[in-house]
């Protein structure tokens, strides 16, 4: 009660003496993605506004991709304790999303790295001659063609509507996810 009179009166912070009291922000409002985000792009350790958006909008192409749709998340131990005998830095579409939405990609090409990554680990894991190994040279061709959006400066000037955050997988995607079979 003494601190809350002594901020309304305008002095000095009560627990902490010589400290101005601040605004306390509801953590009802509170938004720890945006956050660290915004504490990132003050230390100079994410991309600009712009660069963010243009990876956003082809994160979101990505996405939209039919041949995405089995990498949007890598399987777990549990799931599949084979693919991390195969595969030691798994990476997924979920992944790369939540890198840059906590602004984790201080340039373009480190998402651009992470993506590669993602094909590259489909391709070690899934076999020549699966139906996935097919989906994977599809996967293969959508990151190779966003990346060159992005790369190139095309999709800094794609509309905003369609950046970050992108739009919820459709339901059948995710039931087609346990679909691909797992190698043999």
């Amino acid at each position: 009660a003494a601190a809350a009179a002594a901020a309304d009166a305008g002095e000095a912070d009560v627990v902490f003496p010589g400290l101005a009291p601040r605004p306390v922000q509801s953590l009802a409002v509170f938004d720890p993605l945006a956050a660290e985000l915004a504490l990132r792009r003050e230390l100079g350790l994410a991309m600009g506004d712009s660069e963010h958006a243009a990876a956003g909008v082809a994160l979101a192409r990505l996405r939209a991709e039919r041949a995405t749709w089995p990498f949007l998340r890598a399987p777990t131990r549990k799931e599949n304790h084979a693919y991390f005998k195969v595969v030691s830095q798994p990476v997924d579409l979920d992944f790369v999303e939540d890198n840059l939405a906590r602004g984790r990609y201080a340039e373009p090409s480190e998402l651009v790295a992470d993506l590669r990554l993602m094909v590259a680990n489909a391709e070690r894991f899934h076999p020549e001659g699966t139906a996935a190994r097919a989906l994977v040279a599809e996967l293969r061709a959508a990151v190779e063609g966003v990346v060159e959006g992005l790369l190139s400066g095309e999709l800094l000037a794609a509309p905003v509507a369609t950046a970050y955050p992108p739009a919820a997988p459709v339901a059948a995607n995710a039931a087609a996810h346990s679909a691909v079979p797992a190698p043999s």
